[in-house]
């Protein structure tokens, strides 16, 4: 008489199986949730530093004074004036105040960026004047930059250390802290 043998697994191998791999991957969760959070900080945090260097390229370029602030907006989203607070979480303005009013407008937007949802930035100052002739006036400015995860009770963070020549991370934060600490 032939024997057939049991091809495949019984149903308590694949239980136990199944139940590891769930257990695995509920342990690479926060890691994950973790890099992202630390991402979108370290992403927000070189459209800043991307930022002033444009802003002092456009300041040589255009022989001009270049304004960047936190963005006030409208409802649909479009810068409308410098929000004339330190909270510049709605995104950054940099413009040439062609009529030297000390205001925007639309028509001297050179540049507009906007933030991920959640990221949190915030300046030392409400704005901050890159110059084109005046070398010896030295402008500076901290931002900081971070975001939260309420799941994780975690808050991740980057301060950055703007000024007329040069823009650069000087303190990141993974310990719950704001900028504070830095």
């Amino acid at each position: 008489m032939l024997l057939l043998k049991n091809k495949g697994f019984s149903l308590v191998e694949l239980t136990v199986t199944l139940a590891i791999t769930a257990v695995v991957a509920l342990m690479a969760i926060p890691s994950a949730t973790q890099s992202m959070l630390r991402a979108s900080v370290d992403g927000a945090a070189g459209q800043i530093i991307a930022l002033s260097g444009f802003a002092r390229t456009e300041a040589l370029r255009r022989s001009s004074n270049i304004i960047v602030c936190g963005a006030a907006l409208d409802n649909s989203k479009k810068p409308t004036a410098c929000s004339g607070a330190t909270d510049w979480s709605n995104g950054i303005l940099v413009y040439q105040d062609l009529n030297l009013n000390n205001g925007y407008s639309d028509e001297e937007r050179i540049k507009f960026i906007r933030f991920d949802n959640g990221i949190t930035v915030t300046a030392s100052q409400q704005n901050m004047t890159i110059g084109s002739t005046d070398v010896n006036s030295v402008n500076n400015l901290t931002i900081c930059v971070g975001k939260s995860y309420a799941g994780l009770n975690r808050f991740f963070s980057q301060q950055i250390r703007l000024s007329s020549y040069t823009a650069s991370v000087t303190c990141a934060r993974t310990d719950n802290a704001t900028c504070a600490g830095c």
